[in-house]
């Protein structure tokens, strides 16, 4: 198999799967990759697709690599954004060459149990910018453990309480069905801090009252569908 691809789009890729694992297998096929990653605890789950648009490059074995995300992380510093990342091998080994710059990787065994499909879609839904959103969930974690997500109207709350201090984060949005649930912070905080964000990156909230949270984007021009779930905190009770 042989890929190549700007070593920008490799680096969020990275940031996307690194929030929640330390390795992330890629099932390679004629149209793109499929990844799956949970964490340890499985309280999160992140689905990505990236199309064979995405890639300067493609030619795939219909095969299966596993990739180390820390090595990863600490190959793509020594490259430049600008320049083109090239991946040639199999699944026991890949080199990877950026500029003048060649790595050799030894990968991970297979050793992932494949993930179900799960719910996507729940009623409550609204669309805000990537970076809004990152402002309220960073404040927020500097006064709590968890946080609820709530839909009032034309109006995305986000509220975090301590003991003695509260962040709330109030977006206008298009009107959608009234919800709320309470979350992770930690888990809603990475997945929003990994998400591209940009001038105009949006994404996508889907949840019920005390049902998982999807956060949902398209980027790289539609070659890029990332899709993260975190399980709900229902031993916990928010207004």
């Amino acid at each position: 198999m042989k890929f190549a691809i700007l070593s920008a789009r490799m680096r969020e890729l990275n940031a996307l799967l690194s929030c929640l694992t330390k390795e992330a297998a890629i099932m390679t096929d004629d149209g793109g990759w499929e990844i799956r990653a949970t964490d340890e605890a499985h309280v999160a789950l992140l689905m990505l697709r990236v199309s064979k648009s995405a890639f300067l490059t493609y030619g795939s074995d219909d095969d299966q690599i596993v990739l180390d995300l820390e090595k990863l992380k600490k190959m793509l510093a020594h490259i430049k954004g600008c320049e083109v990342l090239t991946m040639e091998g199999d699944r026991a080994k890949l080199r990877f060459q950026g500029g003048p710059l060649a790595w050799t990787m030894k990968l991970p065994d297979d050793a992932h149990t494949a993930i179900k499909d799960p719910v996507t879609e729940y009623a409550a839904k609204c669309r805000v910018l990537v970076d809004d959103l990152r402002k309220g969930s960073k404040a927020a974690t500097c006064v709590a453990e968890s946080i609820q997500v709530r839909t009032n109207g034309s109006r995305l709350e986000l509220r975090a309480a301590g003991e003695n201090d509260e962040v709330e984060l109030g977006l206008t949005i298009d009107p959608t069905t009234d919800h709320k649930a309470l979350y992770p912070l930690d888990y809603f905080n990475n997945c929003v801090q990994a998400l591209p964000g940009g001038k105009d990156g949006k994404v996508q909230l889907s949840f019920e009252d005390d049902k998982p949270l999807v956060l949902s984007m398209i980027a790289w021009e539609g070659a890029l569908d990332a899709k993260f779930l975190i399980a709900p905190r229902i031993c916990e009770s928010g207004d």
